[in-house]
């Protein structure tokens, strides 16, 4: 919502909805190998867009963690984490 604001950002926005789509498509098989090249990508989005819009560079950093947090415990990277130990 915050990249509506400027006309100037058009690209990032159809590049972050493009990968986001992208990465919503593949998460549906979580044994694909296309995951991690998605998620690679959404990233890379997001790191541009922190580049080119500073002032999310906090919203894009949480959501590239919560991003790679979901698919690591999808994809079965991660395991419980109620225990910090």
């Amino acid at each position: 919502m915050d990249l509506k604001e400027s006309v100037a950002d058009q690209n990032l926005i159809d590049d972050l909805n493009r990968y986001f789509g992208n990465l919503r498509e593949v998460v549906g098989s979580p044994e694909s190998e296309l995951i991690e090249p998605a998620v690679e990508r959404f990233s890379e989005c997001l790191h541009a867009i922190s580049e080119a819009r500073p002032m999310l560079f906090a919203k894009t950093c949480d959501l590239r963690f919560k991003v790679r947090a979901w698919v690591d415990r999808l994809t079965g990277k991660v395991a419980d984490e109620g225990l910090p130990f």
